[in-house]
């Protein structure tokens, strides 16, 4: 029987099936090869060579980000940094346990690009709504007679005073 006292949350970064060199930018819709192309026209280079754009491409600081890239296929996919350093297109399970139990009681996708502190939050909210509907299904109550399900969770604070959030159900 579900207790929903104690939650656990966890969460794994998926690879996408959308490879980085497919990306194209959000604003022009050029691929990647296109826009080096184009930044070797502008800084003078009319027909750069592979070497020239690869070199072209290491000067700059940024080549990435989520704002500015998608895939055509696949745009939910983020670019995210992997355990292994590597740096793919990716997707983010989390999942919320019943602790006592073993019972999934929260399963979201997440941006891979976004931390598990921040993420997290909607996780668990989500968690105790469900909580809440079906101890009030079991118990045979109408919506909202029960104010709390009898979860909380502890956040770390955001702005680094050292006290912690709290959410409830």
């Amino acid at each position: 029987m579900l207790k929903g006292k104690t939650i656990g949350v966890d969460a794994t970064t998926l690879e996408a099936n959308a490879a980085m060199r497919s990306i194209v930018r959000r604003d022009t819709r050029d691929n990647y090869q296109e826009f080096l192309t184009e930044l070797a026209k502008e800084s003078g280079i009319e027909t750069p060579t592979r070497e020239q754009l690869s070199r072209l491409d290491r000067k700059r600081q940024k080549r990435t980000s989520n704002e500015d890239w998608e895939h055509p296929h696949d745009p939910d996919a983020r670019i995210a940094k992997m355990k292994d350093g590597s740096t793919h297109k990716a997707h983010k399970a989390e999942h919320a346990v019943d602790l006592e139990t073993g019972a999934i009681v929260a399963v979201t996708l997440q941006g891979a690009d976004q931390g598990d502190t921040t993420t997290m939050r909607e996780t668990v909210a989500e968690a105790g709504e469900w909580i809440a509907e079906t101890a009030a299904a079991v118990n045979n109550e109408a919506e909202g007679e029960r104010v709390s399900a009898g979860y909380a969770a502890t956040f770390p604070s955001r702005s680094g005073d050292g006290e912690s959030g709290r959410a409830s159900g």
